[in-house]
């Protein structure tokens, strides 16, 4: 749903920009010259060139967009992601972000305020997809985009998102910390730091709200909203990805299961075009040996078709595999490249879910099975997870239960909380919490 913003009369405005590679690859050097910096780049094998020419595209772009607002008489503020605070968010009228989507992602999850509007610029169009971002178009012309904005020549559309409470022992301090793409940021904080005190919750409500808390824990948990909201997915899993994450899952309050995996995400329906696409989409070599399994199955059942046409007549029920080997030469396996390609297609179509949808997916990496295992608590209804449990489905409330030594959730794939061993994490999706976009009119 499309929602029209006119009365939009912005004063203040908040431009947050990204930690560009080169910068990122420059704040691992100990060389202050640029000329040092950049022969020590090159004998690490990175392309400083190549960095260094999209950086300066970036800083220019940045540099022209501040100009621009500024001409346009707004009072214009810049950020990174240190400076990226509530008291900045709540100052301003509009928050830009420039960047790519990485950067929108960033300016996404620190928005609590559903009437504050996001608006992302991608900065480097010729190299970043920007999925997120507005056209390409509209980064070569900053000032006539900007005109289309100011004047509420838009629509907005609301993307949920995901907000997590965790459930722990009374004495576990939560650690929040930010990730990089090559190291954990040396910036910690905890909880009481962040400002999101625990709340004292009882053990009846526990027992009645979160069915994976055994007995004997219920007297000692607390419940504490996390300040960050997800746009895209949260992980959870070890923080080592070598290591098997080992959790406990209940899907709507149902579907109870333990799980040995490579880790979980829980997406949004605008995550669902992300990591969760590629982690469960097919490729059309996969659906072709999946084919080529069925089509010699269905070859060598060729007499009990046979006998089943005998007794209840023709049948289309085994009409696709019946165009399968009727297309085929049955000497060989090729298959008709075209029904490959439309049932991949058709597949991977089915995956991705509408931004305002009020439900989450949910996707388990790699699933491991071991036999079944029989807990001390509620033994009746815990069953260990098999090959035939699905690896992902939908949910409008899911509960994980920690069963890791040092893991984690990570929003976005750049703000991780420490989840500790017996914790429950809760996702939901509230439409209150829903972040208001901007889609130029007439513009693609």
């Amino acid at each position: 749903m499309f929602i029209s913003t006119l009365n939009l009369k912005p004063k203040n405005v908040l431009l947050l920009g990204k930690v560009t590679k080169y910068e990122l690859e420059r704040s691992f050097e100990q060389h202050t010259d640029e000329k040092n910096i950049h022969d020590a780049l090159l004998r690490k094998g990175v392309d400083a060139d190549w960095l260094l020419a999209r950086h300066k595209i970036h800083s220019e772009k940045l540099s022209e967009f501040q100009q621009i607002l500024r001409l346009k008489g707004l009072n214009v503020r810049v950020a990174d992601r240190n400076s990226y605070t509530a008291e900045a968010i709540a100052w301003a009228d509009v928050i830009f972000t420039a960047g790519g989507d990485g950067t929108f992602l960033m300016g996404a999850s620190k928005i609590m305020d559903r009437r504050k509007l996001l608006v992302g610029l991608n900065t480097d169009p010729d190299f970043s997809v920007g999925y997120l971002c507005l056209p390409k178009s509209c980064t070569r012309n900053l000032s006539e985009t900007l005109d289309l904005i100011l004047s509420g020549n838009f629509d907005c559309i609301w993307r949920n998102r995901l907000r997590v409470s965790l459930l722990h022992h009374i004495n576990q301090n939560l650690r929040f910390r930010l990730l990089d793409k090559r190291k954990w940021v040396v910036q910690e904080w905890t909880s009481e730091k962040l400002g999101c005190p625990p709340e004292h919750i009882l053990p009846s409500a526990i027992e009645r709200e979160y069915p994976l808390v055994p007995q004997y824990a219920r007297t000692t948990m607390v419940r504490t909203s996390l300040p960050l909201l997800a746009l895209n997915e949260v992980f959870v899993g070890e923080s080592v990805s070598a290591r098997v994450s080992k959790y406990e899952l209940a899907v709507d309050g149902v579907n109870l299961l333990r799980r040995k995996s490579s880790g979980m995400v829980v997406v949004t329906g605008t995550g669902s075009t992300s990591w969760y696409l590629q982690g469960t989409a097919l490729s059309p070599h996969t659906v072709a040996e999946v084919l080529k399994v069925a089509k010699a199955v269905y070859v060598e059942r060729d007499g009990e078709r046979a006998e089943y046409r005998r007794h209840h007549g023709s049948t289309q029920s085994l009409s696709v595999l019946n165009r399968l080997v009727e297309q085929t030469n049955t000497q060989n396996d090729h298959l008709d490249d075209s029904v490959v390609r439309e049932i991949t297609e058709r597949y991977n179509a089915r995956l991705p879910f509408d931004s305002e949808d009020k439900r989450m997916a949910y996707v388990v990496f790699e699933p491991m099975s071991d036999g079944p295992v029989v807990t001390k608590h509620q033994p009746w209804i815990w069953r260990q997870g098999t090959d035939m449990e699905p690896s992902r489905g939908y949910a409008t409330n899911l509960q994980v239960r920690s069963l890791m030594l040092d893991a984690h959730l990570v929003f976005d794939g750049a703000r991780a909380f420490s989840f500790p061993y017996g914790s429950v994490a809760e996702f939901s999706i509230d439409p209150s919490d829903a972040l208001c976009c901007v889609r130029l009119r007439n513009h693609s």
